[in-house]
């Protein structure tokens, strides 16, 4: 777990600021970076989950989510410092030296259920 970024609880954030390519290889790995990084389980929903997260830094709230149109992040206010923060964020939850942890994430779609998950040193896409 990292002391800068912390899960929060606070009111959801609406501005789409970064979005991920929608593919299940990168949706997966990004569920797995949060929950290895941040050290809790997201918010489930359907057609995907949400991390809330405070960056005590700069005392600034966003989210990590999966939407119904795909993996990023989100916020009340799309500015340079809100960009900076996130670029910071997602440096650190890529770095190479994050230990990734074992998990799984089940969520429901229109087309029924993906399973998410790493295990044995493997990103598990079901």
């Amino acid at each position: 777990m990292n002391s800068r970024f912390q899960i929060t609880q606070f009111q959801k954030s609406n501005i789409r600021i970064k979005s991920l390519v929608i593919k299940n290889d990168v949706i997966c790995e990004f569920y797995v970076r949060l929950y290895s990084f941040l050290g809790a389980n997201p918010a489930i929903h359907f057609e995907g989950f949400t991390f809330q997260i405070l960056d005590n830094k700069n005392d600034f709230s966003f989210e990590a989510s999966l939407t119904g149109f795909g993996a990023g992040y989100f916020a009340e206010e799309d500015n340079p410092k809100t960009k900076r923060i996130l670029n910071e964020f997602h440096e650190a939850l890529y770095a190479k030296d994050l230990e990734l942890k074992e998990c799984s994430f089940t969520y429901e779609h229109d087309f029924g259920e993906t399973n998410f998950g790493y295990q044995n040193g493997q990103f598990l896409i079901n």
